[in-house]
């Protein structure tokens, strides 16, 4: 019994490959020949689209350094300094992409708004340092419908350092971290 189906099986497998796929095709054999594509549409109130992500982060050159004492640039002139600083976190004040040394930048390129949350963390060696950020949450609207280069899509923040590095730390040591986080 199990051969007398075999052979009409095997003849029906031939047959449906042997047939075309269900791809949209046609064939014309003269130049006269026409061929006609249908061509469909449908109305649709809006189209759902994907949220996408897109965001840069820059920053500064991260690199503090603390002065017991304040200091300045003498100026001969007036015998007196110049950009006299306290004592206490300096960084440079320029660098890459003209950020200042203690800046964070965000900028959105997202089709949604989003909130980026930026937090300091000390390295267990230095645990009398703070860091602090003048901005711990950004907030910056959807890119859609605005200029690749559009100011409002850009935000900063700056990191403000708070307690005393030891003496004995003279060369630029990883005394923490910054964690930037995406949120929905």
């Amino acid at each position: 019994m199990k051969k007398w189906l075999t052979l009409p099986l095997a003849a029906g497998c031939l047959v449906l490959l042997a047939m075309p796929a269900l791809a949209n095709e046609g064939h014309m054999n003269r130049p006269s020949d026409l061929s006609t594509i249908p061509v469909k549409g449908s109305y649709q109130e809006k189209l759902e689209t994907e949220t996408v992500y897109s965001v840069d982060i820059s920053w500064g050159s991260m690199e503090f350094v603390y002065a017991k004492e304040g200091t300045g640039v003498w100026n001969p002139e007036t015998h007196s300094y110049d950009n006299v600083s306290g004592a206490g976190w300096q960084y440079p004040a320029g660098g890459p992409g003209g950020l200042a040394g203690n800046e964070v930048q965000i900028t959105n390129h997202s089709n949604t708004k989003i909130v980026c949350s930026l937090d300091f963390t000390t390295e267990e060696a230095f645990p009398e340092i703070v860091g602090t950020f003048d901005r711990p949450e950004i907030s910056i609207s959807s890119a859609e419908g605005k200029a690749v280069d559009d100011e409002t899509l850009t935000q900063k923040s700056k990191l403000n350092m708070q307690g005393a590095l030891a003496e004995q730390v003279v060369t630029p040591t990883p005394i923490g971290e910054i964690l930037v986080t995406l949120q929905e």
